[in-house]
This record gives C-alpha cells, structure tokens and sequence, in this order.
C-alpha cells in the first residue's frame, strides 16, 4: 500500500472515523520509517503550550495543518495521547503503539518523557522462573545454562524449557513451573503442546502424558496452543473449575485478587465445568466464572486485550484503575497502596509496551490527572 493509502488513513484517523485495526495500521506505518521523525520535533514544540489545555478548540486544526500540510514532504512519527473525556482516561506508551478514543482532541506527551530514567525506577519484568522437578529438585531457570536439565526436559533458550516423552512409563513424574510477580516463560509440553506463563502463576504438569486425558493444573494465567489429539482430551484444572479441550488455543485468566476467572477463546473449542455446570464456548468468546457468586455465563471475548501480554504489552479496553494497577503489579513486581479517594473512578482505553520502565508507565497515568509515587518497590496511587 502506498503513501496516499495512509494520507487518508490519517485524515479519517483525525476526523475519529479509523478503527483501532487501522489505527494500529497506521502508527506502525508512522513508525517503520526514520525519515519520518523530522515532523514528530515540530509536533513536540508545538504541543508544549498546549499540555496545559488539552482540549483547547484549536488542537485538532493545528494537527491537521502540520501533518497533512506537510504530509507530501515529511511523513510524521506521533506519540498519541486521547486525555481524560468525563470519567474516562486514555493511555498510550511505546513506539507504534496507540490509544483510541473517537470524538476526543489529542494531547500530547514528548516521548523524550516516556523513555527518560527516573531516579528509584522499577524495571519490566522478564524471562524468570523456578522449575520444581517430581524428585523434589529445584532449578532457578535465571541462572540455568542452556541444555538438558533433567531427564527429557532442556533449556532451549531463554525463557523456554521443553519436554521430551521418556523411554519408559516409570519415568514420568509430575514437574511444576512457576514464575514470580515479573516473570514469565514458556513451555513446550511432552505432547508438543505450548503454554506461555505470565507472572505470578504455576502450571503444574506430567513430564509426559499416557494413553488417557491430558491434564495439567494451573494458577494464574497462562496461554494454551494445544496439540491436537482427538483420541486424548485435554484438561486443564483452576481449583475446582475444569477447561475441556482437544486442540485449540485459548488463555486462562485465574488470578486469586481478580472478580473473574475468565477462559478466552481464539480458535477450536473448549468446555469450562464447574461443580454441576458448564459451558461450550466458541471462538471470540470467554467463560466467565465470578469468585464471589460461583456463577458461570459465556459473553462475547475482547481476544485481543486477553492475549496482549503474551505478546508482549498490556492492551486496556475500559478497565478501571485498581485493574490496571493490579496488571503493573504483577509485571513490575510492586505492592500498591491507595491514598485520599481511591474509590475515584476511571476507565482506561489503550495499549502499553511492557518493555517500559514502570516510570514512563506513570507518566502517561499522571497526564491523566492520575498522581503516583515510587517508593522502592512500593506505588502510592492518589486519584
């Protein structure tokens, strides 16, 4: 696609006609390009004065001039920022990312902003794990060389492990994965099945499956492609919840300070039981299982939002903010505290790099009227 498809694409982006596939189309176009930097200075002095205002009634004509007066000569990087509109707030960090919201002016935060160290800061998390073998052995995967670890598992590269089926049905034991609030990993099941492990979670799984039902136990979240094998269901267990599948992928949210657990599905099909009830759920759909009620429902999926964070940033869609902020807890291995109205709400739409340090991630939150503190490893929220 050449140039003038994304003149137009960035018109109708400014006039709030683009949907966020092709908003997410075209800042990675913006992005992809270094002779396209120049005008991103010039929208930086020019946004400046405006921080203050944010939806002074001139913004959008001015951007509309320089991008598109200029779009002929000099093709725009933009760092985006939808402000606060009622009760909402919009939140926007890393290159080729985006944040939507439709009928809003922009604001704009300089990315020397996003990126600049701060004195105290909290880096991302990364690939960190403990392998638990059935011996009762204990591997920190960290400090683990690459190769073989134990019989028919190996560290094939940073933060990847995989399986071998043994010899001999005497060998199989039962191997636990677990990452700490930071981490994550991913793992290549015996059967060939892979599951990516985000922070704070444990999957807990045979080093190999026998002729029967393939099941494993998990906590947290983690992200299934499942091998397919119609002859041998596979089950994965939270708590007393059971998820049925045979070959298909999906992610399994089950955190314990979450109201839901939640079973997102993108391709197959899968059945979530609980106790006496149970659900078929489709592809674009997730099972919903709310803690406090025991109640069970399907509903139409965000997928995109469910899977971000295997792929590698934070994706928020209407969330508010204690669910942000458990989401950073979690990756940047930080407790939060609430200080003087911490009831206030808001609701965040948006996607964030999880390559950030955890102080380019306030910025964009302080921009919205949200003021947080780093304190070691400790974040005082004031709404």
């Amino acid at each position: 696609m050449g140039s003038d498809y994304f003149q137009d694409l960035l018109q109708r982006y400014l006039d709030g006609d683009c949907t966020i596939r092709e908003a997410d189309e075209l800042f990675t176009w913006l992005n992809s390009d270094a002779s396209r930097r120049p005008m991103l200075h010039a929208l930086q002095r020019e946004f400046k004065s405006q921080l203050a205002d944010p939806l002074a009634a001139d913004v959008n004509d001015r951007i509309r001039k320089r991008l598109l007066g200029n779009a002929r000569r000099q093709q725009p990087v933009v760092y985006r920022l939808w402000p606060a509109a009622a009760a909402a707030a919009v939140l926007l960090l890393g290159v080729g990312l985006y944040a939507w919201k439709r009928n809003a002016y922009p604001a704009h935060l300089p990315p020397a902003a996003l990126t600049a160290a701060a004195p105290h800061d909290v880096t991302p998390g990364g690939n960190h794990a403990v392998l638990k073998l059935g011996d009762g052995r204990v591997i920190s995967l960290d400090s683990a060389a690459n190769g073989q670890l134990a019989a028919g598992v190996v560290k094939v590269g940073d933060g990847q492990l995989a399986y071998r089926k043994p010899d001999r049905v005497e060998e199989v034991n039962d191997d636990m994965l677990s990452t700490p609030r930071g981490g994550q990993y991913k793992v290549v099941l015996s059967d060939g099945t892979r599951v990516w492990l985000n922070a704070s979670s444990s999957l807990e799984y045979p080093t190999a499956f026998g002729s029967g039902e393939r099941s494993v136990s998990l906590t947290g979240e983690a992200y299934f492609e499942v091998a397919t094998d119609k002859k041998r269901p596979f089950r994965v267990t939270v708590g007393d919840m059971t998820v049925d599948v045979l070959g298909t992928r999906f992610d399994v949210m089950a955190y314990g300070d979450e109201a839901q657990i939640s079973t997102t599905l993108l391709q197959g099909g899968v059945r979530v039981s609980k106790n006496a009830a149970s659900v078929l759920v489709a592809p674009g759909q997730a099972a919903r299982l709310e803690t406090s009620t025991g109640q069970l429902g399907v509903a139409v999926a965000d997928t995109e939002s469910a899977v971000a964070w295997k792929n590698g940033y934070f994706r928020f869609n209407g969330v508010d903010l204690p669910g942000v902020m458990r989401q950073l807890s979690r990756w940047y291995g930080v407790d939060v505290s609430y200080k003087g109205g911490g009831e206030k709400t808001y609701e965040f739409v948006g996607t964030v790099a999880r390559s950030a340090s955890l102080s380019s991630v306030l910025k964009v939150l302080e921009i919205n009227g949200v003021k947080v503190t780093i304190q070691g490893k400790s974040l005082i929220v004031t709404p």
